[in-house]
Formats: C-alpha cells, structure tokens, sequence
C-alpha cells in the first residue's frame, strides 16, 4: 500500500488549466501549420496573374514579393509553435 504522503491528488482546477491550455497549445500549433501551407499560394496567384497580363509586373518582381510573403508567414507560424509549446510547456508535470 502507498503512503498517503507520496500520493498526489490533481485539483478540478489545475486538470481544468492543463486541459485548457493544451486546447490553446493545438491550436496556436494547428494555426501556425496552415500557415505553413498556405505561404506558397501567394506564388502562384501572382504568377498567374502575370501570366494573365492581369498584373503588369514581371515575374521576377512577383517571385520576390512572394519570397517577402512566405517568410514573413513562416515566421509567424514559427512564432505560433514556440507560443504553443510554451503552453505544454508550463503544464509538462500533468502529462504523465
């Protein structure tokens, strides 16, 4: 038998902020990934619109803003994951 010393009990509380920020934590993570996967549309909405004659520019001027575009969302979607693991981080103790 287990002393009662060395048992610990989980308050409704705490189960609640741990549950609560693994909900925050999946979706700043599931935000952050589709960003990932959206960055590139900018690239191929902008070449078809060159291609269209829609936009004037050529196509190495739309590559490039599209090169800002993509870095700038991934940067933000790296932003998302750090925030996010932050959140598991903080309650790492109640996962196991």
């Amino acid at each position: 038998m287990i002393p009662i010393s060395q048992t610990k009990y989980l308050s409704p509380s705490s189960v609640q902020d741990f549950l609560s920020a693994r909900k925050r934590s999946s979706t700043l993570i599931a935000i952050g990934v589709m960003l990932c996967i959206f960055s590139p549309i900018t690239l191929l909405i902008l070449i078809r619109l060159t291609r269209l004659d829609i936009l004037t520019s050529s196509i190495n001027f739309a590559t490039g803003i599209d090169v800002i575009v993509l870095i700038l969302l991934v940067a933000a979607a790296v932003a998302l994951f750090i925030a996010g693991n932050h959140w598991l981080k903080v309650h790492e103790n109640f996962e196991y």
